[in-house]
């Protein structure tokens, strides 16, 4: 008995580690290249509202949505806003009515602000204005 107690305190110890590793958010020091450079404002669920450049969801330049049983990917240069509610969102595009969809909330929202990078859950964000496509490739650096 006495020789398993330190195997198990050893296991125990290597368990809580590896678990402990999910808790931290990801490094937000960190803006995902794109293919594009996207400008928008991100309105958070407190009212700030931050500009960002190179902005993308989850690195990608669409928003992924479901609309019933279907999945969507809408493209930024499509949106105009993007007004989310717990789970769901309307969708204003410039070239079609506004789509209601449903969001995963635990996409993140990132960008390079005056400030530094940004990340945002897309559950915390209220609101979102794509201003559109800046010139010029949105590669480069990945950290300010």
């Amino acid at each position: 008995m006495l020789k398993r107690i330190p195997v198990i305190s050893l296991l125990l110890t290597a368990w809580l580690l590896l678990c402990g590793m999910s808790i931290f958010p990801p490094n937000p020091t960190q803006v995902p290249k794109t293919k594009e450079n996207f400008s928008a404002t991100v309105y958070d669920a407190s009212g700030v509202a931050t500009r960002l450049n190179r902005f993308s969801i989850d690195g990608d330049t669409y928003l992924p949505a479901n609309r019933g049983k279907a999945s969507l990917a809408i493209p930024f240069d499509r949106i105009e806003e993007i007004t989310f509610r717990e789970g769901s969102a309307t969708v204003r595009l410039k070239d079609a009515p506004p789509a209601e969809v449903k969001v995963d909330g635990r996409l993140s929202a990132n960008g390079l602000s005056d400030y530094g990078p940004y990340q945002i859950t897309l559950k915390e964000i209220s609101r979102l204005v794509i201003h559109g496509k800046l010139s010029g490739a949105a590669g480069g650096r990945t950290s300010p």
